[in-house]
């Protein structure tokens, strides 16, 4: 028996039993999910990962998590550091073993192709049961953060995406899916990013631009620049009293007409920039 999964992102299409696709979002709801029998801690669950003309892909990582096994972590890169980690074969096929708990999910990685989480799943406690997974070619997010017109050299770039099925997953519905730094001339890049909705912040390790952040959209397979600070603007200015005391590190957040965000911290004497 075979299921089969295509994995657009963050996204799911199943063929049903007369192989015609149809779209799902995976946002399941707590009845459709079926529980692993009480105590049962020895389920296998086979798969195999292609692209999309068919082609075996192996070198693919893979883990699974689920709520009893610790659940999700919302710094989604932390997840590659379990012991529990497989890679496909030269087939493409893959074997995760000891697999327990209620609504499991299973996280993909692989060069060239779009990160995906798939869950939460009917778990099969036959390993004879196969599940197909067609990974779509992955989106990047490529740019510069500028200071007063300077390159920010070290400034930490987060990739937050919004899922539904994640949400359900996870107790905040923006996980942070990967990390970077800027580099000396403050150019950084995201690769194989799902399709969907994302949030980039942006926090430097000194100066005034602390932190901004951008909501972008991203399709499949496609290269988008984003760019921070460098936006048309003027400089705001104030101090942060209590009582008439200077508040020392305290956060200021300004919300710009275009919905994206900046933040800015106080300095000794309370005042921010």
């Amino acid at each position: 028996e075979q299921r089969v999964v295509h994995a657009e992102g963050f996204g799911l299409e199943q063929l049903d039993e007369k192989l015609q696709a149809k779209s799902s979002d995976l946002s399941l709801e707590d009845e459709e999910v079926i529980h692993n029998p009480e105590g049962q801690t020895n389920i296998e669950y086979r798969g195999s990962v292609r692209d999309e003309k068919g082609k075996p892909i192996d070198g693919v990582k893979v883990c699974w998590f689920s709520e009893q096994s610790g659940g999700l972590s919302l710094n989604l890169s932390e997840q590659w550091n379990h012991p529990d980690v497989r890679t496909t074969d030269k087939r493409g096929e893959f074997m995760l073993r000891n697999v327990y708990g209620n609504k499991i999910g299973i996280y993909l990685k692989a060069e060239g192709y779009a990160q995906c989480i798939i869950g939460p799943l009917v778990l099969p406690g036959d390993s004879k049961k196969l599940m197909l997974i067609v990974l779509q070619p992955g989106a990047e997010i490529f740019g510069r953060v500028l200071e007063d017109g300077q390159n920010v050299v070290g400034a930490r770039i987060s990739a937050h995406i919004f899922s539904a099925q994640l949400h359900k997953m996870l107790d905040s519905p923006w996980p942070n899916l990967i990390t970077t730094k800027t580099d000396e001339n403050g150019l950084y890049r995201f690769a194989d990013l799902p399709a969907g909705r994302f949030s980039i912040s942006v926090m430097s390790q000194k100066g005034n631009l602390n932190m901004a952040q951008k909501q972008i959209n991203l399709e499949p397979g496609y290269r988008t620049e984003l760019n921070f600070g460098d936006e048309e603007g003027f400089t705001l200015t104030g101090v942060v009293t209590v009582d008439g005391d200077a508040v020392e590190i305290a956060s200021v957040m300004i919300q710009l007409p275009n919905e994206t965000y900046k933040w800015g911290w106080t300095d000794r004497n309370g005042n921010f920039r």
